[in-house]
């Protein structure tokens, strides 16, 4: 079992540095999703159990992302009720569109998500390659839940040929 959440520390990371955007190429299999608050820097999990979800970045320039929660519950019947719909709808983020970088930020230009209000949206965040893993975080945000400034911060690891594992 993976650990509830990642400790993302960018101490001494030259924000200016430049990386082989190639190194975004490939599958990443996510490992945490995290909301740090900037001014106390606690760190909470975006969902209320684990992220399972993979990223795409593909040599013509397309990401894909599709993240659900484990929590996640299967609808009673075949059809979700209103509720269970509302809550699938919850627990998961999907998006798809073209990506272009500079420097360390990434800008996603959406074209299709399971959230109408990102969809024709540019999304821009930050990355960061160490040690075998991809780490993303958002542009600073004013948390609508806890208040203050925050940041999202993601963690993936580089799938392998034949690793088919969540």
């Amino acid at each position: 079992m993976r650990d509830a959440y990642l400790v993302f520390n960018h101490e001494g990371y030259d924000m200016t540095e430049s990386q082989d955007p190639a190194g975004l190429l490939g599958t990443w299999r996510q490992l945490s999703a995290v909301t740090e608050n900037l001014s106390t820097g606690e760190q909470t999990n975006v969902f209320r159990g684990q992220p399972v979800g993979f990223v795409q970045f593909t040599p013509d320039g397309r990401v894909t992302l599709m993240t659900i929660d484990t929590v996640r519950k299967k609808p009673a019947g075949d059809i979700a009720t209103a509720a269970e719909a509302s809550d699938l709808y919850q627990t998961m983020i999907a998006y798809s569109g073209t990506f272009s970088t500079s420097g360390n930020s990434v800008t996603y230009d959406l074209d299709v998500t399971w959230n109408e209000n990102w969809t024709g949206t540019l999304q821009l965040r930050y990355w960061e390659l160490r040690d075998g893993m991809l780490f993303v975080w958002t542009p600073e945000f004013d948390d609508p839940f806890k208040g203050g400034r925050a940041v999202h911060r993601l963690s993936f690891e580089k799938m392998k040929p034949g690793d088919n594992r969540l």
